[in-house]
């Protein structure tokens, strides 16, 4: 596989810095809110993701790359398996949370990375939900009480 000069696009799925550091090939990167982009040379990913700390911002959630193909030759994920990280963007997560049933709720929250967990229940509470039955399920899968917080902001 040739990858001379083959850029992989990273993007942040969570709302606050984030490093991404290989020290041994001098490498930082910062991605300071959700959304935000970079572009990284394929081979310093490469070795980037030996590391356990780079790994599990993939894995966790906190980063994702969004070509499949990029993904598998990283080794992030394999050929033909279905998509091992799986991340939800905000229009997902308002889906989820007011349109979608309960138990599509329950079932999806089984399956992600803690940190997409945790930003289910941020996104919860920036758009001050309240549904009593779904806030307990996010409760039950992070510990964060999604309608104390709704409360609190509404109190300043």
């Amino acid at each position: 596989m040739n990858t001379d000069g083959r850029k992989v696009t990273v993007k942040s799925m969570v709302n606050y810095t984030v490093g991404l550091t290989i020290p041994d090939l001098r490498f930082k990167r910062e991605f300071t809110k959700e959304g935000e982009t970079k572009s990284i040379d394929f081979d310093t990913l490469f070795e980037g993701v030996t590391s356990l700390g780079v790994r599990t911002l993939f894995e966790e959630g906190i980063l994702y790359i969004e070509n499949k193909q990029d993904r598998i030759d990283l080794g992030l994920e394999e050929e033909g398996q279905e998509e091992k990280f799986k991340i939800l963007n905000r229009g997902q997560i308002l889906k989820l949370l007011k349109v979608d049933p309960i138990s599509k709720l329950e079932s999806t929250l089984e399956v992600l990375p803690r940190e997409q967990v945790n930003r289910i229940a941020e996104v919860a509470i920036e758009e001050k939900f309240t549904d009593f039955d779904k806030c307990n399920v996010i409760k039950k899968f992070c510990g964060i009480d999604v309608i104390s917080s709704v409360q609190n902001m509404n109190e300043e």
